[in-house]
């Protein structure tokens, strides 16, 4: 047979090309239906996109040339066939999309990463998640509509925050136009973010709320410490008879200081009566904080009852700590820290107790009752202290610091200057005349101590004592911008009794990672001079010569009259 008789008409598909495009056009609606319905892609959406996938693939095994034309772009161009190829890639790239979404595969496309946790970053949230202290927290945001990409971008980063804390971080955001009340009970504008430590029932703690001052990992991870530093801190202010007063807001009284530790530093702070300190099922369990307690002694004209003696030294046997005050009694009698039982109870327990006297210095007394005391020691109350600061005290008394009990250190804190002197039990309600307090032979003169640390190693208890209340009294806080040191010699006092430093010394820190684009560029002034030279002159003249060279050599000549072109 010739082979003249074989036909060269293509042979006809048993089964339509168009038919798998149908099925992977119904494919691709099926798995979006999914994808809308339930959010996410299940197993009926995932397979219905594989068989779309697979159908495009057949419908270009069976109709190469229509697939070639396509790639070649002449088909695409014209016709129903690129409107179908067009709907067919929207609906395709769309399903990638929610795909890589499901699967939570990202890439930080940033220059600095700026959605993908540094490992100093990563380390820190995973060292406040561990400790079983740190309470469960919540990054709040809040971003209008208008702010959608913005919440888009944050998303991703807060859930690599998220991933890190291993179940101890969560997040969510709100839109504060459609829930102001809850903006407004978090000071909150659009865009703003929150870390909320979180209650024992779940619920946000609004009131420790941190704000963050700009998106960023560092900042939020800052915040993260601050509301996690929390912990278990009580301050007991002890109830005596005309001493600072917690809950008095005048000149003398100690709201300042209380209210500060209580709201900011989230410390408990309660008052403790006598009452209370003797029969401890009456009041609150003392030593039973966590991290730090103390009590503090603040002032008092009368002496304590010895009960409430007994009860001071059961407590500083467990290990607690105490901050004495020295109150005046105006009667020139004892006051609570001059009494015998507390100057036996403090050189028992520490070595130092306080005497019942008036000391004067003729170098730095403000008034014939006030002093200013300008000598400190290194110690982590003073140890800032300048050379023009100062401490003001109000009816000083000196510090009596005898033979120190076995285990036991004692260190000042502050002292008069070596022209001081003392004058015993003076009575305050006879008006005093200068000369009534012009030394005098007999008064014990030199460096008196008005402040002094003392730590008992074998008790494991430790007492700061001061010769004064001005320290805790609000009026020298509003003071403390004339160089008046008063207040923070009372704040580092109570850190430092409940040893609080320890505690943020045991936070975690950032290392902030180096970033190649952070790096800083060096440059001479020879090497100045060339940047100069290319970037003013080389580059822009040199564009503008090469731009009239092709112009002059790609212009057309003009043909001249009468002239033949040859």
């Amino acid at each position: 047979m010739s082979d003249n008789n074989l036909s060269n008409t293509p042979e006809t598909p048993i089964i339509p090309p168009m038919i798998f495009m149908g099925i992977a056009v119904i494919g691709l609606f099926v798995a979006l239906g999914v994808a809308v319905v339930n959010g996410s892609l299940n197993v009926v959406g995932i397979g219905a996109l594989a068989v779309s996938i697979l159908s495009i693939v057949m419908w270009g095994v069976l109709n190469p040339q229509q697939f070639t034309n396509m790639l070649r772009g002449r088909a695409v161009s014209f016709g129903g066939t690129a409107v179908l190829v067009t709907v067919i890639v929207i609906i395709a790239s769309a399903l990638i999309y929610i795909v890589i979404r499901e699967q939570n595969i990202r890439v930080d496309f940033s220059d600095s990463n700026a959605y993908t946790l540094t490992d100093s970053v990563r380390e820190a949230v995973q060292i406040i998640s561990a400790d079983p202290n740190t309470p469960d927290m919540r990054i709040v945001g809040f971003f209008n509509s208008t702010q959608a990409d913005q919440q888009e971008q944050v998303e991703v980063l807060l859930q690599e925050f998220v991933q890190a804390s291993d179940g101890k971080l969560s997040y969510a955001l709100y839109d504060p136009d459609r829930q102001p009340g809850l903006a407004e009970s978090y000071g909150a504008t659009p865009g703003m973010l929150f870390v909320v430590p979180l209650n024992a029932d779940g619920t946000d703690n609004i009131e420790e709320a941190k704000a963050i001052a700009t998106t960023d990992q560092l900042y939020i991870v800052d915040a993260m410490i601050t509301a996690s530093a929390l912990g278990d801190f009580r301050l007991y202010w002890l109830v005596v008879d005309n001493g600072v007063g917690i809950d008095d807001a005048e000149g003398t009284g100690g709201t300042i200081i209380t209210t500060l530790l209580a709201d900011q530093l989230n410390w408990t702070v309660e008052p403790l009566t006598i009452a209370q300190l003797t029969n401890p099922d009456n009041g609150p369990e003392l030593g039973a904080a966590e991290d730090g307690e103390v009590i503090v002694i603040p002032g008092g004209t009368t002496p304590l009852p010895d009960t409430a003696i007994a009860a001071l030294q059961d407590y500083v046997d467990q290990g607690g700590d105490i901050i004495v005050l020295a109150g005046t009694n105006l009667e020139g009698d004892d006051s609570l820290a001059t009494a015998p039982n507390m100057t036996d109870f403090l050189q028992r327990n520490y070595g130092v107790s306080v005497n019942n006297d008036l000391v004067i210095d003729p170098q730095a007394t403000y008034s014939l009752v006030e002093l200013d005391v300008f000598n400190f020691s290194d110690t982590l109350i003073t140890n800032d202290f300048g050379a023009n600061d100062t401490l003001h005290l109000s009816f000083p008394h000196s510090l009596n610091i005898a033979e120190q009990p076995a285990g036991v250190t004692v260190t000042v804190v502050a002292n008069s200057s070596d022209t001081a002197y003392t004058k015993p039990s003076p009575n305050y309600n006879q008006e005093i005349a200068e000369e009534q307090v012009t030394q005098a032979e007999g008064d014990p003169t030199g460096t008196m101590a008005l402040g002094a640390v003392a730590e008992n190693s074998g008790t494991g208890s430790t007492a700061i004592v001061w010769g004064a209340t001005s320290l805790f009294e609000n009026y020298y806080r509003q003071l403390s911008g004339y160089g008046l040191r008063n207040f923070d010699a009372a704040i580092s006092s109570l850190f430092y009794g409940i040893n609080y430093q320890d505690f943020l010394a045991n936070l975690p820190t950032l290392a902030y990672d180096d970033q190649p684009q952070n790096t800083p560029i060096l440059a001479d002034e020879v090497h100045m001079g060339l940047i100069r030279f290319v970037s003013l002159l080389l580059i822009p003249f040199g564009v503008l010569t090469a731009g009239v060279f092709v112009w002059l050599s790609s212009r057309e000549r003009r043909i001249e009259p009468g002239k033949q072109v040859g």
